[in-house]
């Protein structure tokens, strides 16, 4: 009876270590020219995997401004796995819609948008990560980028 309650405990708390922390990165940079991101500003972010068994959502933060008329973002998102195994995804995030309003949540002088760009992904190795995000083009009035990874929901 004692054994069977010891697992029962050391089984809940494991579900409660597990799913307790769902954000594994959540960051926003300056770009270091604030007219425009540029192709040689690479913004490296790095956090720290403990778990290969999780699946997880990817993101990409915008912070832009009113001085463009630059309908997309194109840019290239890389994971970096600590082997150097490297995964990259091609990204074209849009910034105006089509009647050229701009798109995202106003803040003040600066526009606010957060896309999920990859779904359901599933880390290979534990160890320290990095994504690597850069321009694939001048990128006129992006002030901040950053990147998000969030837990994917389980479906019920």
């Amino acid at each position: 009876m004692k054994k069977s309650n010891l697992l029962l405990l050391l089984g809940i708390l494991f579900l409660i270590v597990s799913c307790s922390n769902s954000t594994l990165l959540n960051t926003l940079e300056d770009v270091k020219n604030i007219e425009m991101w540029a192709p040689d500003e690479l913004k490296v972010f790095e956090f720290e995997v403990d778990d290969t068994i999780p699946k997880f959502n990817f993101g990409v933060n915008i912070h832009h401004d009113l001085t463009h008329e630059t309908p997309v973002a194109p840019m290239v998102l890389s994971v970096l796995a600590p082997s150097g195994k490297r995964i990259d995804y091609d990204l074209t995030l849009a910034l105006l819609d089509s009647s050229k309003m701009r798109l995202g949540d106003s803040g003040s002088d600066f526009f606010e948008l957060s896309y999920m760009v990859v779904e359901k992904f599933r880390f290979s190795e534990i160890g320290i990560h990095e994504v690597e995000l850069v321009p694939a083009q001048n990128c006129v009035g992006i002030r901040r980028i950053g990147v998000w990874i969030k837990k994917a929901e389980l479906k019920k």
